[in-house]
């Protein structure tokens, strides 16, 4: 996972919002959840809090977790998913 995906994929429901709004508030909720996972991690190792690593590290993989399984419901033809050309490796 790429900065430059990362980018893409916010942008991309920045850029559909009325079409997609529940979208849009679950994808603020995700992109939250990761940057939370990450600013943790320091913060666990500065204070010596290592009862909250397995939390850090679980909100860390919220991210593309989210992409996996969307991916795969978009696949199973379950659940549409206009977005996912964003987050595919760039070559």
């Amino acid at each position: 996972m790429t900065l430059q995906q990362i980018h893409d994929f916010k942008q991309w429901h920045l850029g559909h919002p009325h079409h997609h709004g529940m979208e849009l508030g679950l994808c603020d909720l995700v992109l939250a959840a990761w940057v939370a996972g990450w600013m943790m991690l320091p913060a666990v190792a500065l204070l010596h809090e290592w009862a909250w690593l397995p939390v850090s590290l679980i909100l860390t993989l919220a991210l593309p977790a989210y992409w996996a399984v969307r991916r795969a419901l978009h696949r199973r033809g379950v659940l549409r998913c206009d977005w996912l050309h964003t987050v595919q490796p760039h070559r």
